[in-house]
């Protein structure tokens, strides 16, 4: 429904463009089915959505996705709750390694960010020597990221000992099924809000 509405918004603001442009030509209003609009509208479109938005909630979601379905959040809690108790069985056991294995990657990726901000003239920060340029902001996710996967994959390995690459293949994409719609939502959002600032002209 939200799909259809926003669609059916992006072809209310087309045709009220053009007609809006045709009734009152002395008004600063563009249309979008003229040339000039329809070049615009085709062939502007992804650069009008794109954007470091979409990026970052495609890390978060596979991310969060691949530390939900590995189990590592359990694991983490079981441990948490029992840190007082030394279990002998071997599931415990492999727990406490995957954890393990999960630490040290969250160790090596804050240790490797640091290095690139703290590294004299290093190219990921911007022209005031700052940690927030876009491309070292980009590349410090991007280890995050890598470093759960890691630890995800690791997981399923050391604790699934029925069928750890089936698993694994859930866990990478589980975050995407469920923020695929929203990334749809939010570039048919990001496309209507552009179509009408070119319509006024701002």
């Amino acid at each position: 429904m939200s799909v259809a509405m926003l669609c059916a918004a992006e072809v209310l603001v087309v045709v009220g463009s053009w007609l809006l442009a045709a009734l009152f030509p002395g008004r600063s209003i563009r249309s979008l089915l003229d040339s000039a609009g329809l070049r615009w509208l085709l062939g502007t479109y992804r650069e009008n959505v794109s954007g470091d938005i979409p990026f970052y909630i495609f890390l978060a979601a596979f991310s969060v996705g691949m530390f939900v379905c590995s189990g590592l959040g359990g694991m983490i809690n079981r441990l948490l709750r029992k840190r007082k108790q030394t279990s002998a069985s071997p599931a415990a056991y492999y727990e406490r390694r995957a954890v393990g294995v999960f630490v040290s990657m969250i160790v090596l990726s804050v240790a490797l960010c640091a290095l690139f901000a703290l590294w004299p003239h290093s190219l990921l920060l911007d022209i005031n020597g700052t940690i927030f340029s876009p491309l070292y902001l980009r590349a410090a996710s991007i280890i995050i990221v890598v470093a759960v996967s890691i630890s995800g994959c690791a997981a399923e390995i050391l604790c699934n000992r029925t069928d750890p690459m089936r698993s694994i293949a859930h866990a990478l994409t589980a975050g995407m099924r469920v923020v695929v719609p929203f990334l749809l939502l939010y570039y048919l959002i990001a496309g209507l809000v552009r179509s009408v600032l070119y319509a006024v002209s701002f």
